[in-house]
């Protein structure tokens, strides 16, 4: 299980940085709204070290969204994210965070 944090910014649109800090890679970002996943909003595998530039296309809906995240050596993140705060959301090795 990873765990989350978040620190409150401001922010008006649903675009963010997903940062790589972790040893994985992330192969699938999916959310969860109205009781199904979406699809893999990743167009590339985002590799150790890299950043990948996330536009949702949209700031409507709820601010905390269900979000999963699945890595190259099997692990996952499952938790809400508040996308109304995150600028940048980094993923370390046993924690995601976003400011």
């Amino acid at each position: 299980m990873m765990v989350f944090a978040s620190a409150p910014t401001s922010a008006t649109e649903w675009k963010f940085d997903l940062v790589n800090r972790s040893n994985a890679n992330i192969l699938n970002f999916a959310t969860r709204e109205g009781g199904s996943w979406s699809h893999n909003w990743l167009d590339e595998i985002v590799a150790p070290g890299e950043t990948f530039i996330m536009d949702f296309g949209t700031d409507k809906g709820d601010c905390s969204v269900l979000t999963r995240m699945e890595f190259s050596d099997g692990t996952y993140f499952e938790e809400p994210v508040d996308y109304c705060s995150a600028s940048t959301i980094t993923v370390r090795n046993n924690e995601v965070v976003w400011e």
